[in-house]
């Protein structure tokens, strides 16, 4: 077997699979907190399996691990596609822009990271400040509203989860 075809066969057997990255990759991290380790995180794969961890200094401080049913799953990826679907490329110039416009700026907002694979494609990738803040101090953008409704929606359903979890 020729070097190059052995380095190519290599490389992609190390490489991770599709199937084992996640669907869903969220996670909201407290910049007010003086803390080295302030992030929340969910994680869900294309097979249900879910794994979240929320930071030591929390309630519901820890790892959890369970299996979202067919409708849970279902569910999730409604709510992902129709942000998925949202024009999201001119929403931080518009955000810049009005922000400046009005003289708006938000301090310590959290950060929320949101990534969404489906069929093993990319379909959304964003890391910015907190659209739950923004959208409280810019409530006329859209995009930002359905970010804000969806950065709650999954937090709240972390907490739900964790409550049940952990009794």
């Amino acid at each position: 077997m020729p070097m190059k075809s052995l380095i190519l066969l290599l490389l992609f057997l190390a490489a991770p699979s599709l199937a084992e990255q996640p669907r869903l990759v969220f996670q909201q991290i407290q910049v007010a907190i003086a803390h080295h380790d302030n992030r929340f995180s969910l994680r869900v794969w294309p097979d249900g399996r879910a794994e979240m961890r929320f930071p030591p200094y929390t309630t519901y401080a820890g790892h959890y691990q369970w299996q979202l049913d067919a409708d849970q799953l279902a569910m999730l990826d409604a709510s992902l596609q129709a942000v998925a679907q949202l024009d999201l490329s001119g929403l931080q110039a518009r955000k810049r822009s009005q922000a400046s416009s009005e003289l708006i700026e938000i301090a310590d907002a959290d950060w929320l990271r949101l990534e969404y694979r489906d069929d093993h494609q990319t379909q959304l990738q964003l890391v910015m400040e907190s659209a739950q803040a923004w959208d409280s101090a810019m409530p006329g953008i859209r995009e930002l509203a359905e970010l804000a409704q969806l950065q709650a929606t999954l937090f709240d359903w972390m907490l739900a989860a964790a409550r049940e979890l952990k009794q």
